[in-house]
């Protein structure tokens, strides 16, 4: 069994704590499958081998790894190899995700990230007992050096999925050999897809008119209620509108930043492109166009129903072990079905309030 030492890259302090292996989602049985490439199993390895993998473990996988371009994470099936960040809460597609970097392996881990082609990493659920062998893959979009405090402020968005098959080290930070992950229905189910987003949605307006009505709230008579990436995915184009501008790198963060004292003496000055000398350049703040922002609208409405279904089971507040069965769904209308099945619930509540509010006013 590969143990697999991490600890969060956020907490000062923490060690290596061998107890914490590779798993698989522990809900699923072992032998059964849950789709095309997960089937329920630790992966395993002689121990001895691991820990030759972790020592001399070479990190040759890096010069295929930084030249990897960003659109074969996108690919579906795509065999790749990436570090990968342990965190305590499950994140998923279209999350922003945050991070205070200040242990060296993991500044180390962000600098290899930066100078890569596609700057993408893994992000995977560290428990007690293991560490998922289903998280996220994340794309770069901020990096800022602050020398005073020895860290590195980092920001990325969540663009996909990854389904590991191999450790290919352990430290001093965890690299894998992973399968990119998309939604795979049937051919014939975009029709389906369609009619089960616009049901939720649908149910969604219900909600929101529900509470507008309960609380007297303003805020929820128009689509500003819901969040901004399930607008951003929506199925109506004019919600869609209301969202300012397309995906961007918002160059505005690093100003807060700097206003916020993280900066220390870096003076970043927010780019979307950038020379090769500022790429390699550890001391140099730089701010990222993601890749989702140059898709073509063809491209962006070939996932956006799947995009939609993970917004909502963001918004819905589901714990992990929920968040982590939707990652692990991979049918987008199935996704869709059990984020419907929450709002309805909500939806029956505040009708039985609704009535009750009323029956008080009568």
């Amino acid at each position: 069994m590969i143990q697999v030492p991490v600890s969060s890259g956020a907490t000062a302090g923490l060690g290596w704590n061998p107890s914490l292996k590779l798993k698989h989602n522990p809900r699923t049985p072992p032998n059964t499958t849950c789709h095309g490439s997960l089937s329920g199993r630790f992966i395993q390895q002689d121990q001895d081998d691991a820990n030759t993998a972790s020592t001399s473990g070479s990190f040759e996988w890096t010069d295929g790894y930084s030249a990897t371009e960003v659109a074969t994470f996108h690919e579906d099936h795509a065999a790749v190899t990436i570090p990968v960040m342990p965190l305590s809460k499950v994140k998923v597609v279209t999350d922003t995700v945050q991070l205070n970097i200040f242990e060296p392996r993991y500044r180390t881990m962000f600098r290899l990230v930066k100078r890569s082609r596609s700057r993408v990493f893994g992000v995977a659920l560290r428990e007690a007992n293991g560490l998922s062998s289903v998280g996220v893959l994340c794309e770069l979009t901020h990096y800022v050096p602050v020398p005073s405090r020895k860290s590195i402020f980092v920001s990325a968005r969540a663009i996909g999925r990854f389904d590991v098959q191999d450790i290919v080290h352990s430290k001093p930070f965890v690299a894998v050999r992973a399968d990119t992950l998309y939604d795979d229905d049937e051919p014939s189910a975009p029709d389906e897809t369609a009619m089960t987003e616009e049901a939720t949605w649908a149910t969604m307006v219900n909600v929101r008119e529900l509470v507008g009505s309960l609380t007297g709230s303003l805020e929820s008579d128009n689509d500003e209620a819901f969040s901004l990436e399930v607008r951003r995915w929506s199925p109506k184009a004019e919600v869609r509108g209301t969202v300012a501008g397309s995906i961007s790198s918002h160059p505005g963060m690093l100003r807060a930043c700097e206003r916020a004292g993280l900066m220390g003496d870096v003076n970043p000055t927010p780019v979307t492109s950038v020379s090769r000398e500022s790429l390699h350049s550890d001391d140099t703040a730089i701010a990222y166009v993601p890749s989702e922002a140059k898709m073509t609208a063809e491209e962006r409405e070939a996932r956006r129903a799947e995009k939609l279904s993970f917004a909502l089971a963001r918004s819905l507040d589901l714990d992990d072990d929920a968040l982590l069965g939707m990652m692990l769904v991979t049918s987008t209308s199935e996704r869709l079905r059990q984020c419907a099945s929450v709002i309805e619930e909500s939806e029956k509540y505040l009708r039985a309030r609704s009535a009750i509010k009323q029956l008080d006013l009568d």
